[in-house]
């Protein structure tokens, strides 16, 4: 077992280990954050399921640190399921011990779904405090730095290809493209 960063940072030197060690990670840290979830929003797996429009096997055997073939999507339709958001995001292997290290039950307790923060009225507090505080982010290869409206363009071109099946507040479908 590995107990300290210096001794991950050791066995991170080999690529083979590198790529090990995040498949395995990244297997027991989604598997652990639905049973987390789970558990804080007193829920089931057949529970879940139902609200992402797949099985409870599939919702179990992602559950399970084991399972070896989660797909994007399933992780996209589990998260769904719990009203939540999904964040894939590459980070530098300096982060990763972090990341792992900081994962426990009571963070996964703090997370609310979308239909808690929006009663809250808190979506507007997080968007004036996101556009504050968000800084200029410069790849060393980017001569130019990118700005936050960067971004802001990008959600806004995928929120035109958006559309509603049913017209109202019905359910909206994000199309291909």
């Amino acid at each position: 077992m590995i107990k300290t960063f210096g001794n991950l940072w050791k066995q991170l030197r080999r690529k083979k280990f590198r790529e090990q060690f995040v498949a395995s990670e990244l297997k027991r840290g989604i598997a652990f954050q639905i049973q987390a979830m789970l558990k804080h929003m007193n829920t089931t797996q057949a529970d879940v399921a139902e609200q992402a429009g797949i099985t409870q096997g599939v919702v179990s055997r992602a559950a399970d640190p084991d399972y070896g073939n989660l797909t994007l999507n399933t992780i996209i339709r589990i998260a769904a399921g719990f009203d939540v958001a999904f964040i894939g995001e590459f980070v530098p292997f300096s982060r990763l011990y972090s990341r792992f290290t900081s994962m426990s039950e009571a963070r996964m307790g703090k997370i609310r779904t979308f239909s808690e923060e929006d009663s809250e009225s808190e979506v507007d507090d997080a968007r004036q405090s996101s556009t504050a505080s968000v800084g200029r982010i410069t790849p060393r290869t980017h001569t130019a730095p990118l700005k936050m409206t960067t971004a802001t363009s990008y959600i806004t071109q995928r929120l035109r290809g958006v559309r509603s099946d049913s017209g109202g507040d019905q359910d909206l479908m994000v199309a291909n493209g």
